[in-house]
């Protein structure tokens, strides 16, 4: 009514105006009935219309806009034909008859849309990707162009999916650097594909990518000047399609986490852009598919070039400047700081992204803008992720070279280059907030000392994660003994990471160290926690493990004892909690010889956790596992098969671990350990031997495994040798493990005694009686002094007496 008002201001032309104005309605109303009221789709033809009015006026702008909505649904017809979404859902949503017209409840329906059309989901939501599709293609000289889209979909990819809001300059160096890149051929394809393309069927409607590639070229070769104005004009007709939005306001942060900061109140006037809504987010992901429109010549490995076209535009604008003064305004310079690395990252950069990492410019440059420990948050996210991705590249490589058995050294390979990749970019950033912590003890200023130290646990914490053990250890002692000199000691901070060095001590299979660690992290929780406080349980179990393995058995099982009575006292203290410790103390019974304890501490332990987990879950496995190993030593081989083949059925219900073995081998090593011990007790030892060398495959190749892993699946594997009657392959499977052990800072424990008892065995069968004499001597040595007068003992002894009568030395 009010335009009526306006456009029929009197004089004699009121009759005609107001005819004007109804057909307007009548033509706006049925554009809308077009869009099927999806609210997109009718702001998306609305600013077709008005666009369009300037040149044609509204009536016939609107008529236009409806029959090529129209047109829009016949095309979404034949996606869905092509691609197999839903057709009929998208009938319904048209309003045909004037059903939806009528209905206004069904504005909901597109309020949740969120899934993109390329996935299969939110078909609905193709009417609006066809528009857009229109509306990013309009006709220059009669003619689509595409280079709108094409940049649309590059700003969706790289940046918006990351991050809602970025400055319109950095936008803006995206698009220069995709068109350059595109223009000049890249590494998206030669001329022959090029001209495989031209000329392709796109189903959305638009241009084919061959006159995207016309423009890049054409583009390539105007001069800066002329570039900048294009892109900017590319900037403007995005935010006057309605696809983007242009505003002056500055994100909060663009890390995600808080940090950010540093930049002038002054820099609030700088242009930012973002995404009008997550649908047309979506559609900018879905052009990047090959339903998208954009072919293959230009989406595909879109994610590394795009992101490589924009590092190389940015670095082109930094020239030499240094990180601390980018010659740019501050938003660029705080998202610079924050995410080029992470381009470089998506870009596979690997080498420039470990560069920049351990660049001291950039890392000071991030302390200096993101502060302590936002900048150590965003430094420790980026170098995971490189090396995350720096392993995941070496695993990929060796299986397309088809290395097969070789694959997993190759991984493993990776993993040490991409250990010794963390190393490097935490070396210099943690010498940055080292320098910081003393600086600020020298000014007294104790609160900004904390956050430094806080910081670099963080870095600590990456290291453990990562498996970087010295590395871990080196940081956390030197941190600790700063804490401690500032008065400190008993702070939670210092019991944090006292803990972690015993955990990276425990890991390197340095026991006594790791035990010293413990032993001073439970000193410090039993003044900080109380001996009540289910932390300090916790890590008192970890020093009675540290003991255990340094084969202080005694004192280890003080340390169980006394946490499992304050757990018992505590009805509120998690049963799985207490379990564990249960099954801590009953492995100790077991390499003692003391069955019946052992079997009464894993029988409690899976009583305890099947009531608090229920009695299918996979955390079971190992109580099941345990007691069928003391059901064999103590001969009740029926008992023992019945636990194991419960193990076996909790794990594959809950991994779905497949038959093959090549899927078992993929999925984890307790299912093929599992499996060889079940082999083994049916006497079926070729089969035990098969399982038990692809489990011993898969923890070497693990990242970071223990020698004592290796040493125990080795003696396993010796053992089957031996079942077999293959001594001489036994005794070899034997010295390797006895090897291991030996070099874990260990030469006198029980496995070792076992691992002899074992090789004295096969020497006898061998008739090799001297090595057989030598090896039971040493076997009884370490269990006489471990053990005293006991049942294995008594074992040992025994067997030293028939490998003396088989030397017919009767006395003896």
């Amino acid at each position: 009514k009010k335009k009526k008002r306006v456009w029929g201001g009197g004089g004699g032309g009121g009759a005609a105006d107001d005819n004007m104005t109804e057909k307007t309605a009548e033509a706006a109303a049925s554009v809308v009935r077009r869009c099927g009221r999806h609210p997109l789709a009718v702001r998306a033809a609305g600013q077709w219309c008005r666009l369009k009015k300037a040149a044609v006026g509204m009536d016939t702008a609107a008529e236009e806009v409806g029959e090529e909505v129209e047109k829009c649904w016949e095309r979404a017809a034949a996606s869905a034909a092509t691609w197999g979404w839903s057709a009929n859902s998208q009938q319904q949503h048209r309003g045909v008859g004037g059903a939806r017209e009528r209905g206004r409840g069904s504005h909901h329906h597109y309020a949740g849309a969120g899934a993109g059309a390329g996935e299969g989901g939110g078909a609905e939501n193709i009417i609006v990707y066809e528009i857009l599709g229109r509306v990013l293609s309009p006709l220059m000289g009669g003619k689509e162009t595409s280079v709108i889209k094409l940049c649309f979909a590059a700003l969706a990819r790289v940046f918006t999916s990351w991050v809602p809001c970025i400055p319109l300059d950095l936008a803006m160096a995206l698009w220069e650097g995709v068109l350059l890149a595109e223009g000049e051929g890249g590494d998206g394809g030669g001329d022959n594909e090029r001209d495989s393309v031209n000329g392709a069927d796109i189903g959305d409607g638009s241009v084919s990518t061959a006159s995207a590639l016309q423009e890049a070229e054409s583009f390539v070769r105007m001069s800066a000047k002329q570039r900048r104005g294009q892109i900017r004009l590319i900037a403007e007709a995005m935010s006057s399609l309605g696809a983007v939005q242009l505003s002056a306001k500055r994100s909060d942060s663009w890390d995600g986490d808080g940090g950010g900061g540093g930049a002038d109140a002054d820099a609030a006037t700088e242009k930012f852009l973002e995404m009008h809504h997550g649908i047309v987010q979506e559609y900018g992901e879905f052009l990047c598919t090959k339903q998208g429109g954009l072919a293959e010549g230009l989406i595909r490995d879109c994610e590394r070039r795009w992101n490589g076209a924009f590092v190389t535009s940015f670095l082109s604008l930094k020239g030499g400047r240094g990180w601390d003064d980018l010659g740019m305004s501050a938003d660029c310079q705080d998202y610079a700081l924050n995410m080029i690395a992470s381009h470089m990252i998506r870009a596979e950069m690997y080498a420039e992204a470990r560069d920049l990492l351990t660049d001291d410019e950039f890392a000071k440059g991030r302390l200096a803008l993101l502060g302590c420990e936002a900048g150590t948050r965003r430094h420790v996210r980026d170098s995971e992720e490189l090396c995350r991705r720096m392993r995941a590249s070496a695993s990929a490589a060796a299986d397309a070279n088809g290395m097969g058995g070789a694959s997993g050294s190759a991984a493993a390979g990776g993993g040490i280059e991409s250990r010794k990749t963390l190393a490097q970019s935490y070396a210099k950033f943690s010498a940055i907030i080292g320098a910081e912590v003393q600086r600020n003890q020298g000014a007294n200023d104790a609160e900004s000392s904390l956050t430094a130290c806080h910081a670099l646990d963080r870095i600590g914490l990456s290291f453990v994660r990562n498996k970087c053990w010295r590395e871990a250890i080196g940081l956390y002692e030197a941190t600790v003994k700063f804490l401690k000199s500032a008065g400190h000691d008993d702070s939670e901070l210092v019991a944090v990471m006292l803990f972690s060095v015993g955990t990276a001590y425990f890991e390197l299979d340095e026991y006594e160290s790791s035990f010293k660690a413990y032993g001073n992290c439970v000193k410090v929780r039993e003044k900080t926690l109380g001996e009540n406080n289910a932390t300090f349980l916790r890590t008192l179990h970890r020093m009675g493990d540290a003991l255990a393995e340094s084969w202080k058995l005694e004192p280890a099982l003080q340390c169980y004892d006394k946490a499992i009575l304050a757990m018992r006292l505590n009805p509120s203290m998690e049963r799985k909690m207490m379990g564990n410790v249960l099954m801590s103390k009953g492995r100790v019974k077991l390499k003692r010889g003391e069955l019946q304890e052992a079997k009464q501490c894993g029988e409690e332990s899976l009583r305890g956790k099947r009531a608090e987990l229920g009695s299918s879950h996979e955390a079971l496995c190992r109580e099941y596992a345990f007691l069928s190993d003391v059901c064999v030593e103590s001969g009740d081989l029926e008992e023992a098969k019945r636990h194991l083949d419960e193990a076996i059925r909790l794990m594959k219900r809950s991994r779905a671990v497949a038959a093959t073995a090549a899927a078992e081998t993929a999925e984890g090593g307790d299912i093929l350990l599992f499996k060889g011990s079940r082999h083994r007790l049916n006497g079926e030892y070729d089969d035990c031997l098969m399982y038990y060398s692809k489990a011993l495959e898969y923890v070497k190749s693990a990242q970071g495994c223990r020698k004592g892993e290796v040493a125990d699946m080795s003696h396993l594997v010796a053992v089957a040798h031996m079942m077999k009657g293959d001594d001489v392959a036994a005794i070899k499977c034997f010295e390797d493990s006895l090897r291991s052990r030996r070099t874990r800072s260990r030469k006198s424990d029980l496995d070792v005694a076992r691992t002899l008892f074992d090789m004295t065995l096969c020497h006898e069968r061998l008739e090799n009686y001297d090595k057989a004499l030598k090896c039971i001597d040493e076997s009884l040595s370490i269990r006489k002094h471990q053990l005293g007068d006991c049942e294995m003992t008594m074992l040992t002894l025994t067997e030293m007496g028939t490998v003396h009568t088989s030397m017919k030395e009767y006395e003896k």
